[in-house]
């Protein structure tokens, strides 16, 4: 049996990976906060922005925490197959230590791994995540490409980097608010609604990109959203909550019997929702509608409000 020396007492000694098993009872899996990935300005490379990852060890002795206060760049990414070929490479964060991996450096990277071409119709597997590492994103490389669009790009961060089973005590355990601030029109019958514009969002819940927010536990959540856009005459639209890809509920709604311009207001009230569910905002529209890109007047939020009973 070893008894280890308590953690942080006056003249103990003890080595990194028992404050290693002290993140791994916090952050047991990985988890992550900022760290989007985006891409860089140089051909085949990516932008990692600043954040935190938590990154279970590969030799079980609990997890590491990982910080940047910059924006890094990824790259340059192996060049891109032949046309009629792709291929999907992945962005981690890799700790490396002496106790770790037994090579001389302690610190970690951002790092990339290539995945294997496949010829079209075939579908490109992505790289298997290697153990003491964390995903970030998805890169798709289309054949004879030069660059690596945001499209191309998919979000693979690990949510909650926080302390788990926090006190609701004050409110919202985790908030993402985030407002619309680019030009925009809905010509769908029903469209995703993308918030591209952070108001707020420590634990990095919620991705611009896909419009999609992560629940990070287990509970009940509550969405807000409100909406500004120009009505077409004898047009209608309706705000809608999604919930794992599927309609959850029809909320507010805007009829136009004249060219009209207007606002949405939405509440979904509490929802019960597991660890790892998505929800998103959409529109249903009955014609073709122009979107008003103020943060004060098109946003949203998602507030975790405790695990309920």
């Amino acid at each position: 049996m070893t008894r280890y020396t308590p953690l942080w007492l006056q003249s103990g000694s003890y080595a990194g990976s028992q404050d290693r098993r002290l993140l791994g009872a916090l952050w047991p899996a990985a988890a992550s906060s900022g760290c989007a990935v985006s891409p860089g300005t140089a051909a085949m490379t990516v932008n990692v922005a600043p954040g935190s990852v938590a990154v279970p060890s590969q030799n079980n002795t609990g997890s590491t925490l990982c910080a940047s206060d910059a924006q890094e760049v990824v790259g340059p990414l192996a060049a891109a197959p032949p046309s009629g070929q792709s291929r999907i490479d992945r962005i981690i964060c890799r700790p490396r230590g002496t106790d770790l991996d037994g090579g001389a450096n302690n610190d970690f990277i951002f790092d990339f791994l290539t995945g294997t071409p496949a010829t079209s119709p075939a579908q490109p597997t992505p790289p298997a995540v290697p153990a003491g590492t964390a995903t970030l994103a998805r890169i798709l490389i289309p054949g004879a490409s030069a660059t690596i669009a945001p499209a191309n790009i998919t979000d693979e961060r690990p949510a909650g980097l926080g302390v788990p089973n926090p006190s609701r005590a004050g409110g919202p355990i985790y908030h993402s608010e985030y407002a619309r601030n680019a030009a925009y029109n809905f010509t769908a019958t029903t469209s995703l609604l993308v918030f591209d514009t952070v108001i707020d969002d420590v634990a990095g819940l919620y991705n611009p990109t896909t419009g999609l927010y992560t629940c990070p536990a287990a509970g009940f959540y509550q969405g807000v959203a409100g909406l500004a856009a120009t009505m077409a005459a004898s047009s209608s639209c309706d705000v809608r909550l999604q919930k794992n890809g599927a309609v959850l509920r029809v909320l507010g709604g805007m009829v136009g019997n004249a060219a009209v311009s207007g606002k949405i207001n939405a509440n979904t009230g509490p929802i019960r929702c597991a660890a790892g569910d998505t929800l998103a905002w959409m529109i249903f529209a009955s014609v073709t509608l122009a979107g008003s890109p103020n943060p004060a007047n098109t946003w949203m939020s998602f507030d975790y409000l405790g695990p309920g009973i």
